[in-house]
């Protein structure tokens, strides 16, 4: 019994510290400093864990993802909605993406490609990050429209400026 309460009375302190950083306002939130590694850790292990469960049940349109219509439509969307935070061949992230924590990542650069399966990447465009500045798209778009941004945004990487910015495309990344 008293092995009991000696647990309960630990957990009741435990719960007292943690209420206590919460309300004093201890933890600093602002996005000018980094967080710390296990803070990061913390954070990145929970959104990727997150977004692969609730992602699984979704079926890609394999066939579609390597369309040449649906690739066009795609980079169309990008580029007027995406590539101000997320950048560009030649249009790299704009200063108001470069100033928040997390940084979005730039999905041109190869070592920043989107996740491992397109069925993340397209949650996220729909449902949106909590606390990242990555908006909910679901809300004003439909998957037929999300579905094609995935598709040109899976062959970013591999796309230099003046495929870009190819003729018959807006005159800059950044609308």
């Amino acid at each position: 019994m008293k092995a009991v309460i000696a647990v309960l009375v630990v957990l009741a302190l435990e719960a007292a510290a943690l209420l206590a950083v919460v309300y004093l306002g201890l933890v600093d939130v602002s996005a000018t400093k980094p967080d710390a590694k296990i803070v990061r850790w913390f954070l990145e292990t929970t959104r990727d864990n997150a977004v692969d469960r609730r992602a699984r049940g979704l079926t890609v349109p394999e066939g579609q993802l390597a369309s040449r219509e649906w690739v066009e439509l795609g980079h169309s969307h990008y580029r007027r909605t995406c590539a101000g935070c997320h950048g560009a061949p030649g249009a790299p992230q704009t200063g108001v993406a470069q100033a928040f924590n997390p940084r979005p990542p730039e999905f041109y650069k190869p070592e920043n490609s989107i996740f491992d399966e397109p069925r993340q990447a397209f949650w996220i465009a729909k449902h949106g990050l909590r606390m990242t500045g990555m908006p909910a798209f679901g809300s004003t778009l439909s998957d037929e429209q999300i579905w094609p941004t995935i598709a040109f945004t899976m062959i970013l990487p591999r796309i230099s400026t003046e495929m870009y910015r190819a003729p018959g495309t807006e005159e800059s990344g950044q609308d």
